[in-house]
């Protein structure tokens, strides 16, 4: 839908066009989840996508409701702080990430870092009001918040 090899530039969330582009790719993505939860036997779906913010996450939760997917939702956070765990999850990425294939370790880093600065601006950390969640604290430390069911404590 979007391609690869986009830089860090197109995850500036003051390029409104390229927020609509990334809405758009998340919104299919979305629909994708929707009708799979819809076949008979699907017990368990993961819809990967970065809601930095409460309106998304809540905007998220109203097309679920709306879909009539009526199942458990719970959200995940993964919080980083630990530079040397960054510097792992960035060596991985760098490995199986399309948009790094043929790129230099150094450029990788410098362009892995500038996204991620662009989301922690205007990053809006899970609370009590979105609902079920897990935080994982640099891949270590898990704190779970209103989770209840026999498959949901299973994931």
């Amino acid at each position: 839908m979007i391609g690869t090899h986009l830089n860090a530039k197109f995850f500036d969330h003051s390029n409104q066009q390229n927020v609509a582009i990334r809405t758009s790719a998340c919104n299919t993505a979305l629909d994708d989840l929707i009708d799979f939860m819809k076949l008979d036997g699907v017990r368990l779906a993961i819809y990967d996508a970065t809601d930095v913010i409460r309106s998304r996450r809540k905007e998220i939760l109203h097309i679920l409701e709306t879909a009539e997917v009526y199942s458990k939702k719970i959200f995940i956070e993964t919080i980083c702080d630990d530079e040397s765990v960054l510097k792992q999850h960035i060596q991985m990425v760098q490995a199986s990430a399309p948009d790094y294939q043929n790129m230099d370790p150094e450029s990788v880093v410098e362009d892995y870092m500038e996204r991620r600065s662009y989301y922690m601006n205007i990053y809006e950390p899970l609370d009590d009001g979105d609902g079920s969640f897990i935080k994982v604290f640099n891949n270590k430390k898990y704190v779970i918040h209103n989770i209840r069911g026999y498959l949901p404590l299973k994931v």
